[in-house]
Parts: C-alpha cells; structure tokens; sequence
C-alpha cells in the first residue's frame, strides 16, 4: 500500500494505511513479530472506524520501536525499524485526522457546550463546571 501524506482538509481513505513490513525477512524476531500484530491491529480498528483505539496500537507499537532502538548498542535499531516507526507516526496521524473530523461534524446538541445552554452567566459557580 501507498505511504502518502494528506492535509488536514484532505478525508483519509482507508487504503491510505500503510502495511508495509509485515513480509519483510527482518521481522523474524519476537520484538519485530510483535511490534507488526501490533501495527496491524491498530491498522484493522481505524478501517473499523475506532480511531480512538487505533491511536493507542499505534502508540503501543511506537513504544515498541523505541525499546528496539535502545537494546541495539549506540541506539542504531533493528534493520526496518526506522521505516516503521515513520509509518506508525502516519498512521496515528489518520487516525487522529479521522478522529477531528468525527469531532468536527458532530451536531451541537451533542457538543460539550450544551452543557453551558439555560446557565446564568453571571454566576461563576455554574461557569465552572
């Protein structure tokens, strides 16, 4: 699949994800093996349209790479690991472009401002929810 960057204007499509490295040789270690199922169940709940979830796989994953750089000596990181954390940084900024835009169009009634509505404004008390 393609790794491509999108505007904040731009809707991602679910084709957008990036799975690459999943079939790569230097994914043979347990470390590796773990960081892709961890990549690949973030990238299955952003096509399910649970960004919320897939912004965390995508962080536990990240937190994998980085334990992978730092057990290599001087921080040079497994072959391959470099390229996933990039496209892990991509992936969790779709899912939380998605996110914004659910947030974004949600109708007002349902906005957290609607707790504000009926409120005397004069009083501080009932401001400070």
């Amino acid at each position: 699949m393609q790794n491509s960057s999108h505007s904040s204007a731009q809707h991602v499509d679910q084709g957008d994800l990036d799975d690459s490295g999943i079939d790569k040789p230097e994914t043979t270690s347990a470390e590796m093996t773990q960081l892709m199922l961890t990549k690949q169940r973030g990238n299955d709940l952003f096509r399910a349209g649970q960004y919320e979830q897939a912004i965390k796989e995508y962080t536990a994953a990240l937190k994998l790479v980085r334990a992978l750089v730092e057990a290599q000596p001087g921080g040079a990181g497994a072959a391959g690991v470099g390229d996933e954390e990039a496209t892990l940084y991509s992936n969790r900024s779709a899912a939380f472009a998605s996110l914004s835009r659910r947030y974004l169009n949600r109708p007002a009634a349902r906005s957290e401002s609607s707790a504000l509505y009926g409120l005397d404004p004069g009083h501080l008390a009932a401001l400070a929810l």
